[in-house]
C-alpha cells in the first residue's frame, strides 16, 4: 500500500504485516500516486498551485529517478500505458506527453491549443493518443508522428476523464455522474409549481392537503430567535 502525507513523505506499507517497507521524501507534497502495473515504478504529482513537475520513482531501488520536466503549468494526470513501458501525462498547457517509464526521458509531445487537458489515454492498439479538454473536445493524435488527427465534441463542459472499454471510449461513468449532479433536489414541473406533499402525495397546486407542518429541526432552533432582529 502507498500513502503520502502533508510533509511530502511517501510510505510503502505492508498492511498484512503492519510493517513500513520504505519511507521516501518527495520534492513537494503529493496529491496523486500512480504505480506501474508491476509495482516497480511510481509517478507522483504535486499539490502546488505553481506546479512542480511529476516525479518518477524506482520502488525497487527506493530512489527518485527523475522529474518529468516539460509541461508549462499544472499537470493534472499521469498514467502508465503500453503495459507499463511508458507514461502519459496531460496538463494545463494543452499538451499530452509520452515518457519512458524506465528513464523518464520524453518521447513525444502531442500539442492541442490553449485549452487545458484534464486526462489522456492510449488506444488499445497503441496507435492513437486521446485526450479530453476544457472545451469539451476529445483530441486524437497519431502516436508515431505526434500529428493531431481529428477532434470530437464529446461534451459542452469539461471532459475530465477518458477511458477505453475494449475498443471503445467509455464516458458513461462520467456522464452518469454529471447527470446525477445536475438533477434538482426537488423536481418541479415549473417555477410556479408547489409540488406534491412529501407526506400524503397530494397535489399542492390544488390546495392545502391538511397535513400538519413538519416540526422545525431542533439543531436550527437558535435561528428562530433571530427573527425580527
Amino acid at each position: 500500500m502507498l500513502a503520502a502525507d502533508a510533509s511530502a513523505h511517501l510510505r510503502v506499507i505492508d498492511p498484512n504485516r503492519q510493517a513500513l517497507l520504505m519511507d521516501l521524501v518527495a520534492p513537494s507534497r503529493v496529491r496523486l500516486l500512480r504505480p506501474s502495473p508491476d509495482g516497480t515504478r511510481l509517478v507522483t504529482i504535486s499539490v502546488r498551485s505553481k506546479q512542480a513537475p511529476p516525479a518518477l520513482w524506482d520502488l525497487e531501488q527506493r530512489r527518485l529517478i527523475t522529474e518529468l520536466e516539460g509541461h508549462v503549468g499544472r499537470v493534472f494526470t499521469a498514467r502508465f500505458v503500453a503495459s507499463g513501458r511508458e507514461i502519459l501525462t496531460a496538463g494545463a498547457d494543452g499538451t499530452a506527453r509520452l515518457w519512458s517509464a524506465a528513464t523518464g526521458s520524453r518521447r513525444q509531445v502531442f500539442r492541442g491549443d490553449s485549452h487545458f487537458l484534464a486526462d489522456a489515454t492510449l488506444a488499445p492498439d497503441g496507435s492513437t493518443i486521446v485526450a479530453g479538454g476544457s472545451d469539451g473536445l476529445l483530441r486524437f493524435w497519431d502516436v508515431s508522428s505526434g500529428r493531431l488527427l481529428w477532434t470530437l465534441q464529446a461534451h459542452k463542459s469539461y471532459v475530465i476523464g477518458v477511458h477505453y472499454e475494449g475498443d471503445e471510449i467509455d464516458l458513461t461513468p462520467l456522464v452518469h455522474e454529471q447527470i446525477i449532479l445536475a438533477l434538482p433536489t426537488r423536481p418541479l414541473c415549473g417555477e410556479s409549481c408547489r409540488g406534491l406533499c412529501p407526506r400524503c402525495g397530494a397535489n399542492l397546486n390544488a390546495g392545502a392537503c391538511g397535513c400538519p407542518a413538519a416540526p422545525p429541526d431542533p439543531r436550527l432552533a437558535v435561528l428562530l430567535t433571530m427573527r425580527g432582529k
